[in-house]
């Protein structure tokens, strides 16, 4: 009964049209599996529906200590509990461009 419930749940998430902001959201996530070369919250073996649970709750990935601020605070806005927080995908690229050309001219 309950893995029947479960199938349910995931199929009724499944279904569900999703908003460009947790789309950033996502992105953001998978920018710190990139950076640590590490998949998030690999202490658990999470169902779909506890894994989203868990980042409502505001579960992220740690970021490397090296990171740069700016790209870190990015990031970070990325995957902000309130979507209205989070910068569209616009932004995300004019900052990303603006992060690259100012490094490149270290």
């Amino acid at each position: 009964m309950a893995r029947d419930q479960q199938r349910e749940e995931e199929e009724e998430i499944a279904k569900k049209n999703y908003p460009p902001k947790a789309d950033v959201c996502s992105y953001g996530i998978t920018c710190a599996e990139i950076l640590t070369g590490k998949i998030p919250f690999p202490h658990t073996e999470y169902k779909r529906t506890e894994l989203l649970q868990v980042i409502r709750q505001g579960g992220r990935p740690p970021l490397p200590l090296d990171c740069p601020t700016r790209l870190a605070n990015l990031i970070t806005r990325c995957w902000d509990t309130d979507p209205c927080n989070r910068p569209g995908f616009l932004q995300v690229c004019n900052e990303l461009l603006d992060f690259k050309r100012s490094n490149m001219m270290i």
